[in-house]
């Protein structure tokens, strides 16, 4: 089976996924099942990483993200780092750690975090569940047409030290083609209207375009090419989720906030 196939097969199955999930799963199997991407999203990162400790991080971790899930509160988040914390001093009496290691993995998993509460809180809500949907369509498109327009017409590198595949071209189809397609989910679907839809639309792209290269930066200091091997074709559920770990968060507190 060639790569392009395998990730054509691998990408239907995640959608189909993700849609089952998303829309007709009710609580607890969503909040639960949430948990679970959470703590695998967690795993995939401590496993790129020589933090030390595994274990410790990925059991308060998965503790946290459950309160923070179930509760929809934000609180665990600031005690979760503050144990983390904890664990690096303790760890670091054992072993060396390097504290810019451990700073870029409690960096991801505060965004981790970040998601998995915005997405917890905006399904409870049919606004807010609009709102999260539109974020991660308008997102995925634009990954999609920046990877086609990359190809296509890709001359000027965007960031060749963090991602070197990726171009100005790419960027610039990529988020006008995906705050496109969101600003017209927003207001279709009556989640947002005029200049605060067209504000959170250029948003929640370019923080998605921001958690991509944070992702690729992180991997690259760390000296790994994909997050885990969990889905075919495509690396680690961390390498899928890159952007929306950091456009979505974002979006739901601007959004929320107004």
């Amino acid at each position: 089976m060639s790569e392009w196939v395998q990730r054509t097969l691998t990408a239907i199955a995640l959608l189909l996924g993700v849609v089952l999930w998303y829309v007709y799963l009710p609580e607890p199997f969503f909040s639960l099942i949430l948990v679970v991407l959470f703590t695998l999203s967690l795993w995939e990162l401590l496993g790129m990483a020589p933090v030390g400790g595994r274990w410790a991080y990925l059991i308060s971790g998965g503790v946290a993200a459950g309160w923070a899930i179930f509760q929809s509160t934000l609180l665990p988040l600031p005690l979760m780092m503050l144990v983390w914390l904890f664990l690096h001093v303790m760890i670091c009496r054992l072993q060396v750690v390097d504290f810019s290691v451990w700073l870029g993995v409690s960096w991801m998993s505060a965004w981790l975090m970040l998601l998995a509460w915005a997405v917890a809180s905006g399904h409870a809500d049919q606004t807010g569940w609009l709102l999260i949907a539109s974020s991660c369509l308008g997102v995925w498109c634009s990954d999609v047409a920046a990877y086609v327009a990359g190809k296509l017409y890709g001359h000027h590198k965007l960031c060749a030290p963090i991602s070197p595949g990726k171009s100005i071209e790419g960027l610039v189809a990529g988020v006008l083609t995906g705050s496109l397609v969101m600003l017209l989910l927003l207001q279709f679907w009556h989640v947002a209207t005029g200049m605060l839809a067209l504000g959170l639309a250029l948003l929640t792209i370019v923080a998605g375009v921001l958690g991509d290269l944070a992702e690729s930066a992180l991997k690259r200091m760390l000296g790994v090419k994909d997050s885990g091997s969990l889905l075919p074709g495509h690396g680690g559920i961390l390498d899928r989720i890159d952007a929306i770990t950091v456009a979505v968060p974002v979006t739901y507190l601007v959004w929320s906030s107004s």
